[in-house]
């Protein structure tokens, strides 16, 4: 058997983001913000709508100790950000693609808006939007309230199999069919390989079905009347005519105009303009109540229609949040009636800072576009919703590699954002009993329910979601057992450092962890905290200006190697370059130098050298065990990595040993019966591998 498959996971520490750019930014903001403990004001509300400010102005309203939007408004200059756009925007002359769309013509969506003069965005209610099936949860599950742990998927005492006191096996999946997101967003260094509306891979140049271009996106010049060099930023493109179609329905026809401007927002922005655009056609708000221009802290929140509580003022009564969100919100007990609006956003928890910085993009939004009035309030409530119910999308890219053709490699990447309904009703756990699943992992692709003459020939789409147990579960008396995820890694809802961010607002809790050498380079000394000014074994004074430098380094070199385009010979130079640099600076089972080794074992697979590649995935193998629990599907998928490193290699003894260790884990993980490929590949493995070392070793 000559198939080898390197799982390599970006994304572990996303949105996403996340929020954040869930693949990119992760551990490049981790270092930078380390070593400078701060950001740039341009950072915390992004271009363009930081250009929009005075950076005095900007520096005040940050600093402000409640949000006040009407000073937000006040303090906004159009000019030259909107008004005096210094590139302009040449449409292709034609008819309006959107009506064209509304009426049901298939032939639409291809030609511009006639007329670039700006009009306020009036959506009406199902005008345009396309209705989907909702999910809901298998009958053996059920969305539980307590006021302890407030909604949460748990097991449905109601049911026979759970009331007779049957165990239900991991490898369950917990929804009856998959999850498509609401709304979802590409990574834009995704952007020209993959489908901007369902995530898969375009196309190639050579298929039947070539790659679709949005004609409408602007041509971009720099104002001299078409004389001037285009920027470098594409046309939207597509993998068939019903996800451009349906793009332009849901979002990519009000964004089409303002490519320019949206391109510089991070990603969790240009989510909660495609969650906006969706509440606008489903007539859905989270504002529920027009306010005043002139009052202060008037941003009236969903869970104030919960719980009939006025939320002006709030930032003074915690406590009245707290008691609106243990009130229940959710009243389908199979999840099928989830709604947008039940969703929590805790705009009224987040730091002032983060409220003002929300509204600052939100308004720069409301005016670049012509939104209505109140549109501002609505998009600041979206942004904070989606930094609590984001999930980085996961999708798992074949490449072939090395020794012509006969070894594989898979790549899973975070290649975008979204926002689940029903799977935002799961709770956190350190230690999860469940775990996310995307695509070819979730329950349709696995039983067959939806192949590919189904879907027109595309395969799987990538953006489909369900969850799975990971752990038997069993209710005892009549408590029943609640299902719980993790929000970082495990379910790749959001990347860990915005996790932990989230976790400190939301319960002031520190996260701190020993990973620094001593700068005396003595392996007799303990590792040390960031924070600590010598070494508590031997005293070394740490010199914080070398510590600054190599940590700017590292977050340099970190986000160089995150192009998944990067020629290989380039990138296995940046990274022994990056792998020297941290081995310096941390201790070799930081999870941060565990994604360094991991890389490098991918890359050395690439190229042929599965010997590299092994001694690298064992270092990698090192870290994931440290930092996450044995039994943990982290530890499952870098086992699996080493075992098929060593499989074509050829060191059968040791190969079968990882083959094994891998199969109790992935059992355990998605259960005996499971058709997972993962653990059909190791079958395979363990059925090529046991004859020979047992004649052989």
């Amino acid at each position: 058997m000559h198939h080898q498959r390197h799982n390599h996971s970006h994304g572990h520490g996303h949105g996403h983001d996340h929020h954040h750019d869930p693949k990119t930014n992760t551990y490049r903001e981790r270092l930078r913000q380390a070593a400078n403990k701060s950001k740039t004001l341009e950072e915390i509300v992004s271009n363009p709508a930081a250009a929009c400010f005075q950076p005095n102005d900007l520096t005040r309203l940050l600093a402000m100790p409640t949000y006040d939007y009407s000073a937000v408004k006040e303090a906004f200059n159009s000019r030259p950000c909107i008004k005096s756009r210094s590139r302009t925007w040449a449409p292709p002359a034609g008819p309006d693609p959107l009506l064209k769309l509304s009426q049901g013509t298939t032939t639409a969506g291809l030609t511009a808006h006639a007329s670039t003069k700006p009009t306020t965005t009036t959506i009406r209610r199902g005008s345009i939007a396309t209705s989907v099936e909702h999910s809901k949860l298998d009958a053996q599950f059920r969305v539980g309230f307590s006021m302890a742990y407030g909604h949460s998927i748990e097991l449905n005492m109601e049911n026979e199999v759970i009331k007779g006191g049957d165990a239900i096996d991991s490898g369950t999946y917990i929804f009856d069919r998959d999850e498509l997101p609401y709304a979802s967003v590409i990574d834009k260094d995704w952007r020209g390989k993959l489908c901007e509306e369902c995530l898969r891979k375009l196309p190639k140049e050579d298929d039947d079905n070539a790659v679709l271009e949005c004609r409408s996106c602007p041509r971009l010049t720099d104002g001299s009347g078409g004389r001037g060099e285009d920027l470098d930023l594409g046309p939207a493109k597509f993998c068939s005519r019903e996800c451009l179609e349906q793009a332009w329905r849901t979002w990519h026809g009000y964004e089409c105009k303002f490519m320019e401007e949206l391109d510089q927002f991070e990603q969790d922005t240009r989510l909660a303009l495609r969650i906006f655009w969706r509440n606008s056609q489903e007539g859905v708000r989270l504002v529920i109540k027009e306010s005043s221009e002139t009052s202060n802290n008037n941003i009236d929140t969903l869970t104030s229609k919960a719980a009939g509580l006025s939320l002006n003022n709030i930032n003074s009564d915690l406590n009245k949040i707290d008691e609106a969100n243990r009130k229940p919100r959710v009243h389908s007990k199979d999840g099928s009636q989830i709604s947008i609006q039940e969703l929590y956003h805790n705009f009224d928890r987040l730091a002032p800072k983060a409220q003002m910085a929300f509204l600052i993009k939100a308004h720069y939004l409301q005016e670049l576009m012509g939104l209505s009035k109140n549109a501002a309030r609505e998009l600041a409530q979206i942004q904070a919703l989606i930094k609590f119910n984001c999930f980085a999308i996961k999708s798992k890219i074949y490449q072939d590699a090395g020794d012509g053709g006969r070894i594989s490699h898979q790549e899973e990447y975070a290649v975008g954002s979204g926002v689940y309904l029903l799977a935002s009703m799961f709770n956190h756990s350190c230690a999860p009993n469940a775990m996310v699943v995307f695509g070819v992992q979730a329950k349709t692709s696995l039983r067959g329910e939806l192949g590919f003459a189904s879907s027109g020939g595309r395969g799987v789409d990538p953006r489909v979601l369900n969850v799975l147990t990971s752990k038997s579960l069993k209710a005892y008396g009549s408590v029943p057992a609640q299902v719980e995820i993790s929000y970082g890694p495990t379910g790749g809802r959001m990347p860990t450092e915005e996790r932990k961010e989230c976790l400190r607002q939301k319960y002031a809790e520190t996260f701190r962890k020993r990973v620094f050498k001593c700068q005396k380079g003595s392996y007799a000394c303990r590792p040390m905290l960031d924070d600590e000014d010598e070494c508590p074994t031997c005293g070394e004074k740490v010199d914080r200006a070398i510590r600054n430098k190599m940590m700017q380094l590292i977050a340099q070199l970190l986000g160089d190697t995150s192009n998944p385009s990067l020629p290989l010979s380039r990138r296995l130079t940046l990274l022994k370059t990056l792998e020297v640099s941290q081995s310096r600076l941390f201790v070799d089972t930081y999870i941060i130098y565990g994604h360094t080794c991991d890389q490098l074992a991918m890359v050395y697979t690439q190229s042929g050298d599965l010997g590299q590649g092994a001694q690298w995935c064992r270092k990698a193998l090192k870290a994931v065990m440290v930092n996450f629990p044995h039994d943990s599907i982290e530890v499952a998928q870098e086992t699996l990595k080493l075992a098929g490193l060593l499989f074509n290699n050829q060191q059968h003894k040791e190969a079968l040993k990882h083959v094994q260790a891998a199969i109790v884990l992935y059992r355990g993980h998605y259960g005996a019966k499971s058709k997972e490929p993962d653990l059909l590949e190791l079958y395979k493995m363990e059925e090529v591998l046991q004859p020979i070392v047992e004649k052989y070793y």
